[in-house]
């Protein structure tokens, strides 16, 4: 997901001005709650001295992020409720210290504790470093109790819990009992073993496909691919995608009559396979009704130059009259985008030309209609259509369509670094950003070196964050100069004025984490000592190279009080300049971001929202009021991370890092599994999917109703 860093707007009313100190007593936390139903404590013996623990003081605790000590009580409570809510408690902290009570929970009596306790060992993967000894060892011995777990286990949900959290630990031991029950006879069992594998290699890429005890997997896929079962086939899809399984055996007929989503990751695996017929079934995949799997395939060749692209000129020509209709303008400007890169610019640009001509002038599909004038200017057609084009749009989307003009042509690394770098003292700073960013792209030197040079003088915190990203994770370590490094975070922490900045949390981390991996030098060394006494943790735990499983107990945001559910209501409509999406909320599983997202609403701060961020068949990404990604609500929330799936429809909170939620949020187009567990899905659209489908990059949120109950759920 796109990283933001939110900023602006009023602190929450559930959150408290201050915080029980984690090593308040329970004692006190129960006088607290008590007489609303929250716990009682025992007036006879000893007993009197230690309260009951409830689920209340739990959900408190986990909302501080608490030590693992703190949950000792919890975890021996003669309450399932009180343990099942404890093992979910540890899930979100995703630190290595609670380990082993989460393998206690895992041999609870209770099905409901263990299915709990499954999705928090899944979890741990999250805190764990690959190639640690130590967190090997820990993973290897984790996996060991799901492995034995899942061979004991009669409970049937707490057996798809297990199967999901072996999928997204890894590790050889988990990876073979998988593929065992992927073969097996229990087909919701075989469906979710299938996706756990795929998982598995998205978490740790190219750990599976080199395995040899996976090799009878390929042909399971391929059968799989071809059963009765819409489930199955999906898994398997998913599976092939993933682990870049060759499809060449495949009949066309067979992807044609496949399901929607199944469709969507062949054509994914397409781009991950050599499979040497994959001009045959992209150029099957291209006529399917399925928009998401056309625009799939289209980056497929677009990456693939080698591949045959005739059969793009009829798929842009007929997604082009139809572009009024769902997903189809996604369609359009992939279709262009892969004409850009891939094929004789004589013969594309004709075809290009002719599509432009069937979409409607004006902003009503701007985003395509100009991404698609940008390649015309790109492949050497007339300068004006894209000045044509940007005209309907306000200055700042004619920069950025510019931007991505520029981004999208066939243009040599020098003459792109000479366009884009004026863009880098625009007034805008949206367009700042995107200008650096379209620079690091091509990872040039020269690029690198304009970004470097424009940084010194950058006082946005949002476009430090984006010039800050490109030299993130070794990329140009050698063009950055720590003097850079040094002004920025001076700027910066003069900035937060000694507070925890939300807007300026996420560049300060960028920029400690760069100092603390460079070379030391007395310059670093200077800003690496200011950084440690930051009063954002994460940045102090960047400053000092701390991992993310290993970071200190504590609050990395505001302490929410856990709402009661029967206070929130069951839905919402979402008012878009498209039209209107109603959403159920998962008040179960994520109360808190939902009342969260609900004051939002009643303070207007979503109102007349973009979606700042879309990308065809991913998410369409908005609640930013600052509207260009890096904005928020000024505070920070808690994660509630959860077992749900991200199916089509879902809608989760957008983050750049562990309890940076805010006000962002996003709405999947379709299937994306390697989400689960790491977003807080915190609600799925229930009516209006076409219209979700319809969003376009800078589309509004213009506000959003309250439901007091459901609406009729048919989808369209």
């Amino acid at each position: 997901m796109s990283p933001h860093s939110p900023s602006l707007g009023a602190r929450p009313r559930h959150a408290r001005s201050g915080r029980i100190p984690l090593t308040l007593s329970l004692v006190a936390f129960t006088v607290a709650v008590a007489g609303t139903g929250g716990g009682c404590v025992s007036d006879s013996g000893a007993d009197s001295e230690k309260p009951t623990v409830t689920v209340a003081m739990v959900a408190q605790l986990e909302a501080q992020r608490g030590a693992d000590g703190d949950f000792d009580d919890a975890v021996l409570s003669p309450s399932p409720a009180v343990r099942a809510r404890t093992a979910l408690a540890l899930a979100r902290l995703e630190r290595l210290d609670t380990a082993s009570h989460i393998l206690q929970l895992l041999k609870d009596p209770d099905a409901a504790v263990r299915r709990q306790a499954a999705f928090a060992a899944g979890q741990l993967d999250l805190a764990l470093t690959a190639g640690l000894g130590v967190h090997d060892a820990l993973r290897s011995r984790v996996a060991t109790a799901l492995v034995t777990l899942l061979s004991n286990e009669t409970d049937p949900e707490t057996r798809l819990a297990t199967i999901r959290a072996l999928g997204r630990l890894g590790g050889a031991g988990a990876t073979v009992a998988l593929l065992g029950v992927a073969g097996g006879q229990a087909e919701s069992e075989a469906v979710t073993a299938l996706f756990a594998l795929g998982v598995a290699e998205a978490r740790r890429p190219d750990t599976l496909v080199a395995n040899p005890q996976l090799a009878p997997l390929s042909q399971l896929v391929l059968k799989r691919l071809q059963t009765a079962s819409p489930d199955l086939r999906t898994a398997a899809a998913y599976a092939a995608f993933r682990l870049k399984i060759p499809l060449d055996d495949l009949p066309p007929a067979t992807i044609a009559a496949l399901p929607d989503q199944a469709q969507i990751f062949v054509a994914r695996a397409l781009g991950e396979t050599g499979t040497t017929a994959a001009g045959t079934l992209a150029a099957t995949l291209l006529k399917v009704e399925n928009w998401g799997a056309r625009v799939e395939t289209l980056r497929v060749l677009g990456k693939r130059p080698e591949l045959a692209v005739d059969d793009v000129f009829p798929a842009l020509k007929a997604a082009a009259v139809a572009v009024a209709k769902p997903g189809e303008a996604f369609v359009v400007k992939e279709a262009c985008l892969t004409l850009a890169q891939v094929g004789a610019p004589s013969v594309s640009l004709p075809i290009i030309e002719q599509a432009l001509v069937a979409i409607p002038d004006g902003n009503t599909f701007m985003d395509a209609r100009c991404t698609c004038a940008g390649t015309v200017v790109g492949l050497g057609g007339p300068a004006g259509t894209l000045g044509h084009c940007v005209a309907k749009g306000s200055e700042a989307q004619q920069s950025l369509l510019i931007v991505d003009g520029i981004r999208n042509s066939r243009l040599s690394s020098l003459e792109r670094v000479a366009r884009l770098t004026p863009m880098l003292t625009a007034a805008i700073p949206a367009v700042r950003m995107e200008a650096a960013s379209a620079l690091c792209g091509d990872e040039a030197p020269t690029g690198l070196d304009v970004v470097a040079t424009h940084m010194v003088q950058e006082n946005d915190p949002g476009v430090l964050e984006a010039m800050a990203a490109c030299f993130d994770g070794g990329v140009g370590q050698g063009i950055l100069r720590d003097n850079t490094i040094a002004r920025a975070v001076d700027r910066l922490v003069a900035d937060s004025a000694g507070k925890v900045d939300p807007q300026r949390s996420e560049p300060l981390r960028i920029l400690a984490s760069l100092a603390a991996t460079r070379p030391p030098s007395p310059t670093l060394d200077a800003v690496l000592a200011q950084l440690r006494q930051s009063p954002d943790g994460r940045v102090r735990d960047a400053a000092n190279g701390v991992r993310h499983g290993e970071r200190e107990p504590g609050p990395r945001a505001v302490v929410m009080d856990e709402p009661s559910i029967a206070t929130l209501p069951l839905a919402a409509v979402l008012h878009t300049s498209r039209g209107e999406i109603t959403i159920a909320f998962e008040r179960e599983i994520a109360p808190r971001t939902v009342e969260n997202f609900l004051e939002l609403t009643q303070q207007g701060v979503l109102n007349g929202t973009p979606f700042h961020r879309v990308i065809g068949d991913f998410v369409a990404q908005g609640g930013d009021p600052r509207g260009d990604g890096t904005g928020g609500p000024g505070y920070f929330i808690p994660c509630e991370n959860n077992d749900a799936s991200f199916t089509r429809g879902a809608i989760g909170m957008a983050t750049s890092g562990k309890d940076t939620g805010g006000s962002q949020f996003f709405l999947t187009h379709s299937h994306q599994p390697h989400l689960d567990g790491r977003y807080t899905l915190f609600a799925r659209v229930t009516k209006g999917l076409d219209v979700m489908d319809m969003l376009q990059r800078d589309d509004r949120l213009l506000n959003v109703e309250v439901a007091t109950a459901l609406r009729p759920s048919a989808q369209p």
